[in-house]
């Protein structure tokens, strides 16, 4: 079962997700028997992920959400969190606004709770697009710089700058935008 979930996970990571998948639903009685609970929730992620990349939203969403339970009762953290997120980004990708920030805030609940750094970051930083992408500048702004907090890779708190310096652009505040750019470079 472990073999053949590897050998999905490199079809995927070569991006031939139509192999990853026959792969992965060809073995998915051997994993419905399996009774590791997080190799289950892997499983059924990656399937989400897959559908996911091909558009298939209301497929991705179903098989995420079988693998934040499972994630969940294995007391992974920080799987269940990655995925309630990747959740969230399906239903805002459909549009489903309201959907998709109780998704997202579900995530950045586990994610205090937890006090795990890295998804803390990631959680607000996502939060900071969804709501650039809706046109909530101030809220954007807010999670992006709450997102700064939690950084302390130069790396990512340029790209925090990037997305700064484009959410300021959107609005037409070049100043700004300008000083962010710099800082990101």
């Amino acid at each position: 079962t472990l073999a053949t979930f590897y050998c999905g996970r490199v079809r995927q990571e070569q991006e031939n997700y139509e192999k990853a998948l026959k792969i992965y639903l060809g073995a998915e009685k051997y994993f419905k028997q399996s009774k590791n609970v997080n190799l289950k929730g892997l499983f059924q992620a990656s399937i989400g992920e897959v559908y996911y990349q091909q558009l298939l939203k209301d497929e991705a969403i179903l098989r995420l959400k079988l693998a934040a339970d499972y994630f969940h009762q294995a007391e992974n953290h920080r799987n269940e969190i990655g995925v309630t997120r990747i959740i969230g980004n399906s239903f805002l990708m459909q549009e489903n606004i309201d959907s998709a920030f109780v998704y997202y805030f579900k995530a950045l609940a586990l994610a205090d709770k937890h006090d795990l750094k890295r998804e803390r970051l990631s959680v607000r930083e996502g939060l900071g697009v969804a709501y650039r992408e809706i046109g909530k500048w101030e809220q954007s702004e807010t999670f992006f710089r709450e997102a700064r907090a939690f950084s302390s890779d130069s790396l990512h708190k340029a790209r925090l700058s990037a997305n700064l310096a484009y959410l300021f652009e959107l609005q037409g505040k070049n100043d700004s935008a300008i000083y962010h750019l710099q800082k990101a470079l």
